[in-house]
């Protein structure tokens, strides 16, 4: 699958999406809160999968077709990988595997290393570790005696206060936590229909056209 040189910066140029700033030594905080979905019958975000790895200095990056329920070239080609029974094969089938992003609607509270942001309604990707954060609050232990919270909610939501840091050469969000929050702007309706209408159709993002086809894929 050989296709980009080197591998780009996802979406760098697009202006819509946020990503919380880190400093010279991988440290970042940022504070954040979901918003509703755009419809009354769609999700507050949602999910999407890629294939991003590198063979013989290319690199394979495209969002992978599975996502919308299309087969992929990738997929099959790993499950064949997988089934030779080699560990060499199983070894190349773990490089290639497929990522899981999701995509939300957030209001930026605080970013003090992107103060221009605070204020604004952009899209947010982040992985599985930030939106199992989200878990807990939504669907809270029957033993801790909390009440359930809609973080996507504009009334008694949550924030997420996002924690970077550097681990193993790695970044980490593992302090990242979620906390109750009260009504967003004190409940006023011009203010929230206002930022209502900024967001954007997260359903947008997964439409076909948006994936190569088997066939483009296969010659990547």
């Amino acid at each position: 699958f050989p296709s980009h040189d080197k591998r780009p910066d996802y979406k760098k140029d697009d202006d819509t999406q946020w990503q919380p700033t880190a400093d010279a030594n991988g440290n970042g905080f940022a504070v954040i809160r979901f918003l509703p979905a755009k419809t009354e019958d769609s999700l507050p975000f949602i999910q999407q999968y890629s294939h991003g790895f590198e063979e013989n200095g290319r690199w394979f990056i495209n969002l992978c077709p599975s996502t919308i329920g299309l087969p992929s070239p990738v997929g099959d080609l790993n499950r064949k990988l997988w089934n030779s029974g080699l560990e060499s094969d199983k070894e190349l089938v773990r490089k290639r595997k497929r990522r899981t992003n999701y995509f939300a609607n957030v209001y930026i509270v605080k970013d003090p290393k992107n103060p221009e942001a605070e204020g604004q309604v952009k899209l947010f990707r982040y992985g599985k570790k930030l939106h199992e954060k989200l878990m807990p609050a939504m669907n809270p232990p029957e033993d801790f005696g909390e009440e359930p919270i809609n973080p996507f909610s504009f009334f008694v939501g949550a924030v997420m206060k996002i924690k970077i840091k550097k681990k193993d050469g790695y970044r980490t969000y593992e302090d990242t936590v979620v906390e109750p929050a009260p009504d967003l702007f004190d409940g006023d309706e011009d203010k929230l229909i206002e930022l209502f209408d900024k967001t954007t159709d997260l359903e947008s993002l997964n439409t076909p056209d948006k994936f190569k086809s088997y066939e483009e894929l296969s010659r990547e």
